[in-house]
C-alpha cells in the first residue's frame, strides 16, 4: 500500500512496537538466520529471514550451483522502521557490451547476451526513498512496482529457473500493509475529528473564530451603564476599561492559537493545541458571563453580588494585569517553546477557573431573576449571544488537560 509522509511519521514513532509484531509473526512462520558483520571495526548484527531457497547458477551459465534465498528481508531494530526491506534476489538474462577488434585492427562495439543475477528492494513502510541514507538501484517503496519488475526480469530470462514463489512473499506483505492500517485507521479518525471540529469552530469558514465574531458586548453594556456604575464608585470606571481591554486581547489571542492550529501538519500538535483553544473558550465564556453579571447586579442594585464579582476579579489582578498582552507578544513570535508557553497559560487559566467556580451567587435563590435581567440587558443593546446558551456551555465544559510528555 501507498503510504503518506504523514502516515510515515506516525510508523517511525510506533517502529519498536511495528517490529515486535513482524518478529512475532516471522518468527511463527518462517526460519530465522541470524548474522553480524563488521563496518568501521564496529560489529552490528541483524536478523535474516528467508521465505524460500533456489539454486543459483554461476554467472554464464557454468556448473557451480548454491541454495539461495529468493525473497530475504532484513531486520535491524535500531536502524528504526525505514530501513526494514525486502530482497528479491534471482536470475536474470540481459545484454553485455564488449569490444571486438576487426582485421583492421579497429574496434567495434559489440553486444552478447549473458546471464547473470539481479537484485530488487522493496521497502514498505517509506512514503519516499529520499528517507533512506543509501539508496541503490532497483529500489521500489510500492509493492507492485517491486513485483512487476521481478515479472519483467523473468521475461528475460532464456534459462531454465525455478517458479518464484509469490505466494510465500504475499501473505507476508498483506501482513505489513495489515500492521501499517491498524497504527494508522485510529490515526486517521482522530485527524478526521480535528478537522470536523475546526470547521465547527469557523462555521462560515472565513478564518475567523466564531466565538469572538460580533459586537464588543461587554463595553456596549458598560457605556450603557457608565452613570450608574460611577455613582457606586467612579474608580470602577478605569477598572471596566481595563477588563474590557482584557477582554479584547484575549479575543484576539484566541484568534492567533485558532491560526497556529490550522497551519499546524503535526497531528499531535494539532490534538492539543484543539484542546488548549477550547480551554481559552472556555475561559474567555467564564469572564464574560461573570463580566455581564456584575455589570448588571450594580443595575438590579444587587451590590453583594456586584462585589462578590469584584472582588474575585481583583484577586485575579484582572483590572491591573498586562497578563493577556504578554501572551499576545509571546504569540507573535511562537516557535518551538510552543509547550512551554502553553504551559505557562494554563497555570494562570487554572487559577481563574477555579477562583471563579467557588462564586456563590450562581447557586443562590436571585440568580434566575439575574439571569433574566442580564439577557434583557444583551437584548437591549442587540447583542447575538444567546446568555442561556453561554450558561450552559459553562457549566458543561470538561476542560482538557495538557499533558507534559508533549515535545
Amino acid at each position: 500500500m501507498k503510504i503518506t509522509q504523514e502516515q510515515n511519521k506516525i510508523l517511525q514513532k510506533n517502529s519498536p512496537e511495528i517490529f515486535k509484531k513482524i518478529k512475532t509473526f516471522l518468527d511463527n512462520h518462517e526460519v530465522k538466520k541470524s548474522r553480524s558483520y563488521y563496518t568501521g571495526g564496529k560489529e552490528l548484527k541483524f536478523d535474516l529471514y528467508t521465505f524460500n531457497t533456489f539454486k543459483y547458477i554461476g554467472m554464464y551459465g557454468g556448473i557451480e550451483e548454491e541454495d539461495f534465498s529468493q525473497f530475504y528481508l532484513k531486520y535491524e531494530v535500531d536502524r528504526g522502521i525505514n530501513n526494514f526491506h525486502i530482497t528479491y534476489f534471482g536470475n536474470t538474462t540481459y545484454w553485455q557490451s564488449y569490444y571486438e577488434e576487426n582485421w583492421f585492427g579497429i574496434e567495434k562495439e559489440r553486444k552478447r547476451k549473458v546471464f547473470g543475477n539481479v537484485e530488487c528492494y522493496f521497502y514498505p513502510f517509506v512514503d519516499n526513498l529520499n528517507h533512506l541514507k543509501y539508496v541503490g538501484k532497483n529500489t521500489f517503496c510500492e509493492y507492485e512496482s517491486f513485483k512487476k519488475f521481478i515479472k519483467n526480469q523473468e521475461k528475460l530470462n532464456t534459462h531454465p529457473l525455478p517458479t518464484i514463489e509469490y505466494d510465500k512473499i504475499d501473505p507476508f506483505v498483506k501482513f505489513i500493509d495489515d500492521t501499517i492500517l491498524n497504527f494508522i485507521q485510529p490515526i486517521e479518525k482522530i485527524k478526521n475529528k480535528i478537522t470536523n471540529e475546526i470547521k465547527l469552530l469557523d462555521k462560515d469558514n472565513n478564518g475567523i473564530i466564531d466565538v469572538i465574531e460580533g459586537n464588543d458586548d461587554f463595553m456596549f453594556l458598560f457605556k450603557k451603564h457608565q452613570k450608574k456604575i460611577i455613582e457606586v464608585d467612579k474608580k470602577y470606571i478605569q477598572h471596566f476599561v481595563k477588563l474590557s481591554n482584557y477582554l479584547k486581547t484575549k479575543r484576539e489571542n484566541i484568534q492567533n492559537i485558532f491560526k497556529i492550529l490550522k497551519k499546524s501538519s503535526d497531528l499531535t500538535d494539532m490534538e492539543i493545541l484543539l484542546g488548549f483553544l477550547k480551554n481559552q473558550i472556555h475561559t474567555n465564556d467564564l469572564l464574560l458571563f461573570h463580566s455581564f453579571n456584575m455589570i448588571t447586579s450594580v443595575v438590579e442594585d444587587d451590590l453583594i453580588t456586584f462585589y462578590e464579582i469584584y472582588e474575585s476579579f481583583d484577586k485575579l489582578n484582572m483590572f491591573n494585569s498586562n497578563w493577556e498582552n504578554e501572551v499576545s507578544q509571546e504569540l507573535m513570535n511562537i516557535g518551538e517553546g510552543l509547550n512551554d508557553l502553553m504551559y505557562s497559560i494554563e497555570s494562570m487559566e487554572r487559577n481563574i477557573v477555579g477562583e471563579l467556580k467557588h462564586l456563590s451567587y450562581v447557586t443562590q435563590e436571585g440568580f434566575s431573576n439575574l439571569n433574566q435581567s442580564v439577557t434583557r440587558e444583551l437584548q437591549s443593546i442587540n447583542s447575538t449571544l444567546k446568555f442561556n446558551n453561554l450558561l450552559t456551555g459553562i457549566s458543561t465544559y470538561q476542560v482538557y488537560k495538557i499533558n507534559k510528555q508533549t515535545k
